[in-house]
Formats: structure tokens, sequence, C-alpha cells
């Protein structure tokens, strides 16, 4: 899917037709989902750095990761999830 391109589109419809309110919407609507887009990619890659933490037992990098993906998503499960793991493994270093 190609948001940028989207987006492109629409604001040529909009600069063509300013006061047309479908033209409006769609960008709207475009640039929410580009904007939408960024985030999941965001995520993804977060995780992906996370569970790389999780495996060697990095608890300061996994609570960073957690909370960079609750800045995105507050009530994203798996970065709520991230940051159990990380007070487990916060108790586990106590032992």
């Amino acid at each position: 899917q190609d948001y940028e391109c989207a987006v492109a589109a629409s604001l040529v419809a909009v600069n063509l037709a300013p006061q047309n309110p479908e033209a409006n919407a769609l960008l709207k609507q475009s640039q929410e989902a580009e904007k939408q887009n960024r985030q999941h990619t965001q995520i993804t890659r977060l995780l992906k750095e996370a569970n790389a933490c999780v495996a060697v037992k990095d608890t300061s990098c996994v609570q960073v990761k957690a909370k960079e993906i609750l800045n995105l998503d507050k009530s994203h499960k798996e970065g709520l999830a991230l940051t159990e793991t990380a007070n487990q493994l916060q108790n586990e270093e106590a032992l």
C-alpha cells in the first residue's frame, strides 16, 4: 500500500479544488493511514529489538524498548507484556 502516493494524489485534488469536502476528507484519510503505517513499522522494529534484548537478558534495553512502544501505542499488548518481562528479568537479577 503506497500511502505516500495517496497523500500526494490527495494534495493534488485539494490544490485543484480547495473547497471540495471530498478532496479534503480524502487527504485527511490518506495522511492518517500513512501515519498509522509508519507507527506500525516503528512498533514492529522495536518489538524485534526488544526480543533481541530479552534473549540476552538485557533488562534496561527491554524497559527502554517497551517504553518506546507504549509511547507510540499506550495499550499495545506486546508492549505491555514486555514491561512485565522486564520486571521479571529485574527480579531474577535481584536473586
